[in-house]
C-alpha cells in the first residue's frame, strides 16, 4: 500500500473517532446539562412553603432555574414552579437540581409565614463539589443554619429576580378569606381573585377543593376578564393546552397554573387544569 493511501486511511480513521466522540459527548450533554448541579438543603426554617436558590452576580441578584426532566431535560424559573414548593409545615430539608450560576455568593431564598428571607453563603461554602471541566455537573450540600448572614427581601428586590406570581400569592393569606381549611370550604368562583384562590388552594394541597373551584368557574368569562395572555400547564414541557404548538409559553405574558408538572402531583387536578386552560386558550385565540 502506498504512503499516501495509508495517510488517507489514517485521516479517515481519526475523523471517524472525532465524530464518534462528538456525537457521544453531545448526547450525554443533552440529557445531562453542563450547568446542572444537584443540591441538598438542610435546616430549612419552620413553616417555609417556598424555597429557591439565588446568586449575587455582576448584573445583580439572579434566581437559579430548577433543572427538570421527564423525557426531555428542561429548566423552569422558580416563580410559580412546583419544584419551589415545600409540603408539610415542618419540612426542614429538600433535594433538588438547579441550573447553576457561578458566583462567589449564593443564597437560599425562603418564604415562611409570608416573610421572605435570603440566607447568604460566601465562597467556598457556596461552591459545588465534583464538578468536571468537561462534563460539568456536580453537587452541593447547604445547611441554612451555617449561613454567613441573612437579610429580608422586599417586593422590589423580589420583582427584580422575577417573583411576580409569588408576590401575587402573598396577598392571598393577607386579605382573602378562604374559609376554614379543616372543613374543606370552597370559595365562590370570582374572576378577580381566580388566580389567588387557585394558588392558595394548591399551596395548601387542597387539590379536591381546587378541582371543585375550577369546575365552578367559567373559562371564557375568565379569559374575557384577564384580557391578555394564556394559561399554561406543566407536562414534559410548559405548554399552552388547546393552542400549542401554534403558540408557545411566554413567562411574562402567560400564567402557569400551580400544581401542574411532568411529575403529576394530583391526577384529577392535572386533568381539570389542562381542560380549563384549553377552553380558556381557545377562547382567547377565537376573539
Amino acid at each position: 500500500m502506498t504512503t499516501w493511501r495509508k495517510r488517507i486511511i489514517r485521516i479517515v480513521g481519526m475523523m471517524f473517532v472525532v465524530v464518534f466522540f462528538v456525537v457521544v459527548y453531545g448526547g450525554y450533554s443533552f440529557f445531562n446539562p453542563y450547568d446542572e448541579v444537584t443540591i441538598d438543603i438542610y435546616g430549612i426554617p419552620k413553616n417555609t412553603n417556598f424555597v429557591c436558590l439565588i446568586a449575587d452576580t455582576e448584573n445583580g441578584t439572579r434566581a437559579m432555574e430548577w433543572s427538570l426532566s421527564k423525557v426531555i431535560p428542561h429548566s423552569m424559573h422558580p416563580d410559580g414552579c412546583g419544584a419551589s414548593r415545600l409540603t408539610g409545615a415542618n419540612k426542614t430539608k429538600t433535594h433538588r437540581a438547579v441550573r447553576w450560576i457561578s458566583s462567589d455568593r449564593v443564597g437560599i431564598l425562603c418564604r415562611a409565614d409570608q416573610k421572605w428571607i435570603a440566607f447568604w453563603f460566601d465562597s467556598p461554602k457556596c461552591q459545588p463539589a465534583n464538578r468536571s471541566y468537561l462534563f460539568g455537573g456536580g453537587s452541593i450540600t447547604i445547611d441554612i443554619s451555617d449561613a454567613d448572614n441573612n437579610a429580608p427581601m422586599d417586593d422590589n428586590q423580589l420583582r427584580d429576580i422575577g417573583m411576580n406570581d409569588e408576590l401575587k400569592n402573598d396577598g392571598i393569606t393577607n386579605g382573602l378569606k378562604l374559609g376554614d381549611r379543616s372543613t374543606g370550604e370552597v370559595p365562590p368562583s370570582s374572576t378577580d381573585s381566580f388566580r389567588m384562590v387557585v394558588s392558595d388552594l394548591i399551596e395548601a394541597r387542597r387539590y379536591r377543593d381546587a378541582v371543585v373551584y375550577l369546575k365552578n368557574g367559567d373559562a371564557q368569562l375568565q379569559a374575557n376578564y384577564d384580557k391578555t395572555g394564556f394559561l399554561a400547564v406543566g407536562e414534559d414541557l410548559i405548554v399552552l393546552p388547546g393552542v400549542y404548538p401554534e403558540h408557545d409559553y411566554v413567562r411574562d405574558r402567560d400564567w402557569f397554573i400551580p400544581g401542574t408538572s411532568d411529575a403529576i402531583e394530583d391526577e384529577a387536578w392535572q386533568n381539570i387544569a389542562t381542560e380549563f386552560a384549553k377552553r380558556y386558550n381557545q377562547h382567547r385565540v377565537s376573539k
